[in-house]
């Protein structure tokens, strides 16, 4: 069969396009730095890909929801702690109250403790009530002026999912606290205060140290409510290390199906580019016009 030149140029044209595509692919891959750039590159690869992006990003979540789960336990933990600093200033007032302390002084103390622990009661975390339960826009605790108290939160729990189908409570309710009414069956923290300022108003001395009591079972219940703090924090700590472990493994897997070894891509260009640049310099040698080019 005769091989005229048109088939040659034909067959060097193709084969210029063809490592030119190829010269292309190889400078895009080094320019991205990956080696799957479109689906078509390779199909499996990229199921892959999309699908650890996709967990990645569920990680992601699952850490944005941890943070602000430790930031609400956080608060609550101060908030406790200031509490029970609080309920044991008034502990020690009534028993000082039972020595014959001035009855003036001691009221205005006890009053100023109930009103600060109240207040504590009323902490934000940004805009929601911490101890509101679900109720978290509005004020949990108010008074009336016989310095009873009254709870408008209610008992309902905060969660964050930290992975699936794993939940970690993150508030304490004003009911668990403080237990206003006593419906939970524990210390009503405001109405044992309460009685306290009455016993320094009636100068009732045995009153007084009889509340004493009543206010270090109080502190015990605040704590016991403390330490559940920590140990949720503790859960939110243990499963953020655990997905920056998995996070970690993950990045590796995309990585390596994704991302381009640099020294060796750099080589395929290099080899690429030598490939177009020698098929550039055979069809400039075979390819050379004719007279009868020109009248064609």
């Amino acid at each position: 069969m005769r091989v005229t030149n048109k088939m040659s140029s034909d067959t060097i044209t193709k084969e210029l396009y063809k490592n030119q595509q190829l010269l292309l692919e190889a400078q895009l891959r080094l320019s991205t730095g990956k080696k799957i750039n479109r689906v078509s590159d390779d199909p499996s690869g990229m199921r892959r890909v999309l699908d650890y992006r996709r967990i990645l990003s569920s990680i992601d979540q699952y850490n944005n929801n941890i943070s602000h789960g430790k930031g609400r336990l956080q608060v609550t933990e101060t908030a406790l702690e200031e509490i029970v600093d609080s309920l044991k200033q008034a502990k020690t007032l009534a028993i000082r109250f039972g020595s014959n302390q001035d009855p003036d002084k001691a009221q205005e103390l006890i009053e100023s403790i109930y009103e600060t622990i109240m207040d504590i009661g009323n902490t934000r975390f940004g805009d929601s009530y911490i101890f509101a339960g679900n109720a978290a826009d509005t004020v949990p605790f108010t008074k009336d002026e016989n310095w009873d108290a009254t709870y408008h939160g209610d008992d309902g729990d905060i969660t964050v999912i930290v992975e699936d189908g794993v939940e970690v409570k993150t508030n304490a309710t004003g009911q668990d606290v403080f237990d206003v009414g006593g419906v939970g069956g524990g210390v009503d923290v405001f109405a044992a205060l309460s009685a306290l300022r009455d016993a320094i108003i009636a100068g009732d001395h045995d009153a007084a140290m009889a509340q004493s009591s009543v206010i270090e079972s109080a502190i015990d219940q605040v704590e016991t409510i403390a330490t559940e703090t920590s140990i949720y924090y503790g859960r939110l700590e243990s499963s953020e290390n655990h997905l920056e472990l998995y996070k970690a493994n993950i990045e590796d897997m995309r990585s390596s199906t994704e991302n381009i070894d640099t020294a060796q891509a750099i080589l395929e260009f290099q080899s690429q580019e030598t490939a177009y640049t020698v098929c550039l310099e055979t069809a400039s040698r075979m390819i050379q016009p004719s007279l009868i080019d020109f009248l064609k």
